[in-house]
């Protein structure tokens, strides 16, 4: 994660914002481009019919964990892959309407 990133026990869900592709051979970093990675699962959740209720935990049950021992970071805490909660949406057809 970025070093401008908020770290701590009240964070619930982060995504990479450091270096995205942005076109025309260029990388950006910045909140402003994480917060569409989240907003963007969470639209594709909807659109598979998921149920509102069922989205956010989704979304922070499925992430790639980062931290140490020396700064462990709370449970299911990590930065959202949202591939991993594509696929759960898909092998639990009870989570969808």
């Amino acid at each position: 994660m970025a070093g401008f990133s908020n770290y701590g026990d009240n964070v619930d869900i982060a995504a990479y914002g450091s270096r995205i592709y942005t076109g025309a051979d260029r990388f950006s970093s910045g909140t402003s481009f994480a917060c569409p990675i989240v907003s963007g699962a969470a639209a594709i959740l909807l659109s598979m019919g998921v149920k509102p209720k069922y989205v956010a935990g989704i979304l922070t049950h499925n992430v790639d964990r980062f931290g140490s021992p020396s700064r462990p970071m709370r449970k299911h805490a990590g930065a959202l892959n949202p591939l991993k909660a594509v696929n759960m949406a898909i092998d639990y057809p009870i989570l969808r309407r």
